[in-house]
């Protein structure tokens, strides 16, 4: 799902994840579609943060909801131990 804010020159592709196995995949495939590469062209997850660590900062069992945000292949990934994945690719003008 693409959300679209009229005031900002950001994309921002949403989606879910429901499990530790469905976590990568989903981060993957929702950075390809949002770039426009194949999920086989992307470079490493972990030339950007550890696979490992994210899934065990998100997957563990709290109280309150966990937050990560870091920038991988050009996009700024955002998820949640809710089950959120947003990636936002910057569409306009950098300074």
């Amino acid at each position: 799902m693409y959300e679209d804010n009229p005031e900002s020159d950001d994309s921002t592709a949403r989606t879910e994840w429901g499990s530790v196995a469905d976590l990568i995949t989903s981060l993957l495939t929702a950075v390809a579609d949002e770039t426009g590469n194949r999920v086989s062209d992307l470079p490493p997850l972990n030339d950007s943060i550890d696979p490992d660590a994210m899934e065990s900062l998100l997957t563990s069992d709290r109280s309150e909801t966990v937050q990560l945000s870091f920038n991988y292949t050009g996009v700024r990934v955002h998820i949640d131990s809710d089950g959120y994945l947003f990636v936002q690719q910057r569409t306009g003008p950098t300074e």
